[in-house]
């Protein structure tokens, strides 16, 4: 008889699978060292159904090899200072490999400054004086898998006035001991900042005569990008001027003779002010004479020690005595947008005995093209049916002639800038029967800012980057018709509908919203920024 034996074996096998990663901003996983071991086993049974002895395979090991990452945050940062200081960048190092590590430490700067990379033993952000006597560093100390170090980079700005406005970028970069190919760098960025003010100096009646007296308007501001400190002021008056006891505007420190000294303390960035104050002409001043003031200003710009003479926009000329009877008044004030329409309504009135005749005029600091027009029905505004005016006619006495000034105010360098307008009627038979009235506008225009910063935790091909763009109007007027538009990078693909406005996600189509992406452009019509407002747009693409 043949007998034909089958065996039927069950195998059951486990495999364990081991999948090893690294990055520069996650931990590598399973620890250098660790040992991976995997054996097979099996079942079977005979033909006849009776099992058999079960088998095993040997065992295998894999010994887990040591994987560098090192991961530096933040990776990013934006800070501002001056000449002739330092900033400082605290930073935590982390190694994110599997094994411990020594990270090694090198920074240096876009504009050549001087870099000292300083262990922040507290963690407290801040550097200590133990910390800078402690010395600088040049690598981490021996770090364990997912273990830090905090350090503080130090930027010292040297004092050079010519660095003021310019921008720096460090790179700090930390590289692994025992993998000397695996890096990671953050940017650190320093504006440097510096004041810049501008100076001016207008007197109200440029015809004046002995015994009149005249307002002195000393205006200034700071458009520039940091303080400017220690700020004061000296005005040395021509000796054909006495100074008016208590007229300033804000109060002088000392009156000294001629000698009037105010110390206005920090002028911040980005403000404006005035002094105001009055001054008589004496009595015995020459017809003709004319008379020139020029003040000095002294600031500081971080350490440097600035002065700065006046701009003098107007002077006077002395006029022929004589009994002054017109009256021109009142003075106003007012602001507005580049657009906007200031009217200042004022009176002439004749004050003296005998009809006279006036011819009406305006100057101002700023230029702004001042225009009268004849009230006639003394409303103080300006009726379709009213005409432009340079003369009031012949004013019995006590007669009066009611006008409007107007202007239509013009786009200035300068947000806040002032302009001094003196509005003036002189008698067109007396030369010295002149009078002034003073109107102060202050003009304000939109100051767009606009920056950029890029999020790239993972900077390598296939991941992605965003990319967030901020627009601020931090002047007095509102803009419009404000568009941005940014161009995707070479080497990068747009992500399709990643654009996001304010929070609100667009489309890239054009149709009833804001944005529009085409050609590898994104576009964004943001339009009316009023003042103080700002905004965010963000989008993403992939590297290439």
């Amino acid at each position: 008889m043949l007998y034909t034996v089958r065996l039927f074996i069950s195998v059951a096998l486990w495999v364990a699978v081991v999948l090893l990663t690294a990055s520069n901003c996650f931990s590598a996983g399973t620890p250098a060292g660790t040992s991976i071991a995997n054996q097979a086993h099996a079942t079977y049974r005979a033909n006849n159904g009776e099992p058999m002895p079960p088998v095993s395979s040997n065992v295998v090991s894999v010994i887990v090899q040591q994987l560098a990452a090192i991961n530096i945050t933040p990776p990013t940062a934006t800070r501002t200072t001056q000449v002739n200081s330092s900033i400082d960048f605290p930073s935590t190092i982390t190694n994110s490999g599997n094994g411990t590590d020594v990270i090694l430490l090198a920074a240096s700067t876009s504009l050549g400054f001087q870099t000292g990379i300083y262990r922040d033993a507290n963690g407290n952000g801040v550097l200590d004086p133990g910390e800078i006597s402690a010395g600088t560093i040049s690598q981490t100390t021996s770090l364990a898998a997912d273990s830090s170090m905090k350090a503080i980079i130090r930027v010292t700005v040297p004092n050079n006035i010519t660095l003021n406005g310019q921008t720096d970028l460090l790179g700090f970069v930390g590289t692994s001991a025992f993998e000397s190919t695996t890096k990671d760098t953050a940017s650190y960025t320093t504006i440097i900042s510096s004041a810049s003010i501008s100076f001016t100096k207008n007197v109200s009646n440029t015809l004046a005569r002995g015994g009149d007296r005249v307002t002195y308007t000393l205006a200034y501001a700071n458009p520039g990008s940091a303080d400017a400190t220690n700020v004061s002021v000296t005005d040395v008056l021509d000796n054909h001027l006495r100074y008016v006891t208590s007229s300033s505007v804000p109060p002088p420190i000392s009156v000294t003779g001629q000698t009037i000294v105010w110390n206005l303390g920090t002028v911040a960035a980005g403000s404006n002010g005035a002094i105001t104050f009055n001054v008589d002409v004496v009595n015995n001043a020459p017809p003709g004479t004319e008379i020139h003031n020029i003040a000095q200003m002294q600031y500081n710009d971080g350490p440097n020690v600035i002065n700065l003479a006046s701009t003098e926009t107007n002077f006077i000329t002395v006029q022929s005595g004589g009994i002054v009877s017109v009256d021109f008044s009142p003075n106003r004030t007012g602001s507005g947008e580049p657009g906007d329409t200031i009217d200042y309504a004022m009176t002439a009135t004749n004050n003296g005995l005998l009809p006279e005749a006036f011819t009406l005029s305006a100057s101002s600091n700023q230029n702004l093209p001042w225009v009268y027009y004849y009230d006639a029905n003394g409303n103080g505004r300006i009726d379709s049916a009213e005409a432009t005016t340079s003369a009031t006619g012949m004013l019995a006495s006590g007669g009066q002639y009611n006008v409007v000034a107007r202007a239509i105010l013009p786009v200035v360098p300068a947000d806040g800038t002032i302009d001094v307008a003196s509005f003036r009627a002189a008698s067109t038979t007396n030369a010295g029967n002149v009078a002034t009235a003073t109107g102060t506008t202050t003009l304000r225009i939109p100051v767009m800012t606009l920056s950029k910063l890029a999020d790239a935790p993972d900077p390598k091909p296939g991941r992605v980057i965003r990319y967030q763009i901020t627009y601020a109007n931090v002047g007095g007027g509102r803009a419009v018709q404000f568009a941005v538009t940014d161009a995707v990078p070479v080497n990068t693909s747009y992500m399709l509908q990643s654009v996001v406005h304010n929070g609100t996600p667009k489309t890239d189509e054009a149709d009833g919203d804001e944005v529009t992406v085409s050609n590898n452009v994104v576009a964004v019509d943001v339009g009316s920024v009023s003042a103080g407002s700002s905004g965010v747009i963000e989008f993403r693409v992939r590297i290439n």
